[in-house]
């Protein structure tokens, strides 16, 4: 059911027929490989321009980061659900956004790595960390809501918090006014 019924939401969202769809996309495959790997693109890109524009320093960087994903996610709620359309893959296309899921998840570690070795950060299990980080943005496009108590703004500055404390940051044991 969930496979070709989104296909056919698809379809119905923009607009057109499941075989005009096609009509635009090599093969089945195609479709979904296409979307996911946009997603993941959006995300990185964001995160790369959020990184960027924090500079070299862990703490800034790491905060940026986590607000990219966190805002992506909250924002572009529609696809985010995608990600767990990578068991439909075919090796070659799975290859590929795992790769470029990778490629965040490095991004991440990185930073709490460097900051681990300034004395930002202390986890003594970074890449756990990083996951359990990313994990936590991802998970943002589940249940937030626009028209709930609080704005993507406020939940992203939240999550900054959290996710400061899943690395260790004395910064997250600071109390603040919510």
């Amino acid at each position: 059911m969930g496979y070709a019924v989104r296909r056919r939401d698809i379809a119905g969202r923009v607009g057109v027929t499941v075989p005009a769809l096609y009509h635009h996309y090599a093969n089945k495959q195609a479709l979904p490989a296409t979307a996911l790997e946009t997603t993941v693109k959006d995300v990185l890109d964001r995160c790369r321009a959020a990184a960027a524009e924090a500079g070299d320093e862990p703490l800034p960087r790491f905060r940026a980061m986590v607000e990219s994903i966190v805002l992506c996610m909250a924002n572009r709620k529609g696809m985010a659900f995608l990600d767990t359309e990578i068991r439909s893959l075919e090796p070659a296309n799975r290859a590929r956004y795992v790769a470029l899921r990778d490629y965040l998840e490095h991004m991440l570690l990185d930073t709490v790595r460097s900051g681990i070795a300034q004395g930002v950060f202390t986890t003594p299990i970074p890449a756990d960390a990083v996951r359990v980080v990313l994990i936590m943005c991802q998970g943002v496009a589940n249940w937030y809501r626009v028209d709930g108590p609080r704005g993507a703004a406020e939940i992203a500055e939240r999550h900054v918090l959290l996710c400061l404390g899943t690395v260790g940051c004395a910064e997250a044991a600071e109390p603040r006014p919510f």
